[in-house]
């Protein structure tokens, strides 16, 4: 089973919001940020439930996985623009899976579980960055 950054990593770059491991533009990450591109999203695993696990053993457990996605950019207006821009493609998808060799993933729902953050702003590089955290209920088939 991956960890949730990566199959939301996965996503984001199916739909569009960015490009994985970019050196310009809008560069997708997991887990750890680098310091170029000043336009980056970040998605890092963050503590969650422990897995909830049904009365009958033999069915897969039901994964609440948190994640928190930092865009980071050079104006206020279009790191926000762009942290919208993952919101809304992540509260579109719905129901997906993600096959990872013999492994299947499904995904029943994604949810926002705060407000987006003003976290900071990089004093020495000038780039703004913002965050959102998010909970995926995800099932192993």
């Amino acid at each position: 089973m991956n960890p949730v950054s990566e199959d939301i990593k996965d996503k984001l770059v199916e739909l569009g919001i960015g490009t994985y491991a970019a050196t310009t533009g809008w560069g997708i990450f997991t887990v750890e940020e680098p310091d170029k591109p000043d336009t980056a999203i970040t998605i890092y695993n963050t503590p969650g439930r422990a897995p909830g696990y049904y009365a009958n053993r033999s069915l897969a457990p039901t994964h609440y996985s948190n994640f928190q996605v930092r865009v980071r950019g050079t104006t206020d207006a279009t790191t926000w623009a762009k942290l919208e821009e993952v919101m809304d493609g992540l509260s579109q998808i719905g129901h997906f899976d993600i096959v990872t060799g013999a492994e299947t993933m499904h995904y029943a729902n994604i949810l926002m579980t705060t407000e987006p953050i003003f976290l900071e702003k990089d004093e020495e590089r000038k780039r703004f960055i913002w965050v959102a955290n998010f909970i995926a209920f995800r099932e192993q088939k």
